[in-house]
């Protein structure tokens, strides 16, 4: 049934798709949606949106691999809903071989920015960084932040966990709405060990919309036929809850619990 229903978007191009949407700088909503659900909702949307197709695929697998603090500064960060946070990520997009280096900032009124440059694998220390990928976090976060903030992370990261899916991403017609759809989730160690895997239920998806305003016309048609946008729904951070701190009381229990009940107890 999926495959039917993904056919039958209209396709757009990835340089389409960053010249109308890229959306470096957005404010998201989250759900967390059955299978029914999410068939439902891209019924929905398939006449104002276009479906991201890449080399005849219309669904690609990620793979994130995250870096922290040695104390998880940036997972205790968002876990305490500090203003000022960031995440760091090498991002490698499968299907393509691609691979982004990105840093996410969240600021003011839920703000995320996003900045990211393209970098070769095989140049990385056994870290998964080198002084080019260093000083690129470095000058982003003295730039949009401030000097001491990007002191205070200087030489600090090391990898954490590494986080893999499938996603679907949607683009609006019209106006400049994204919309991911992430199912078949799973978390590792840096390393990608067996031993140390979790998996969320295959039977849900994270949806997230993604807008300059934060409130669109599909936020508001999901609030009232389908579901309410969640909070504390990032992968890293339920990660890094399943992975490294299942017996502490994170804010990320919740929607584990109500959402994903089957690996989490």
């Amino acid at each position: 049934m999926l495959g039917q229903l993904l056919e039958e978007f209209n396709s757009i191009s990835l340089e389409a798709l960053k010249n109308k949407a890229e959306l470096m700088e957005r404010r998201d909503n989250k759900y967390v949606l059955s299978n029914e659900q999410t068939y439902a909702f891209l019924s929905h949307t398939q006449s104002e949106f276009d479906i991201l197709e890449i080399d005849g695929l219309r669904k690609f697998h990620y793979l994130s691999y995250y870096y922290d603090s040695a104390e998880l500064r940036t997972h205790l960060d968002h876990n305490q809903g500090r203003r000022r946070r960031i995440k760091i990520r090498h991002r490698h997009y499968v299907d393509s071989g691609r691979h982004y280096f990105e840093i996410k900032l969240k600021g003011q009124r839920k703000l995320t920015q996003k900045f990211r440059t393209v970098f070769n694998p095989a140049e990385l220390n056994s870290d998964g960084l080198n002084a080019e990928l260093t000083d690129f976090y470095f000058n982003t976060l003295a730039e949009h932040y401030d000097d001491e903030f990007a002191h205070s992370w200087l030489n600090q990261l090391v990898p954490s966990i590494s986080v893999g899916y499938d996603r679907i991403t949607l683009v609006a017609k019209k106006g400049d709405e994204r919309i991911t759809l992430d199912n078949g989730i799973y978390f590792a160690d840096k390393d990608m060990q067996e031993d140390v895997k979790q998996s969320l239920n295959n039977d849900k998806w994270i949806v997230e919309v993604k807008s300059s305003t934060g409130r669109t016309k599909l936020d508001r048609w999901l609030f009232r036929n389908i579901n309410r946008p969640v909070s504390m729904c990032s992968k890293y951070g339920m990660g890094i809850t399943l992975l490294k701190m299942r017996q502490h009381n994170t804010r990320f229990n919740p929607i584990l619990r109500r959402h994903f009940q089957s690996h989490f107890s």
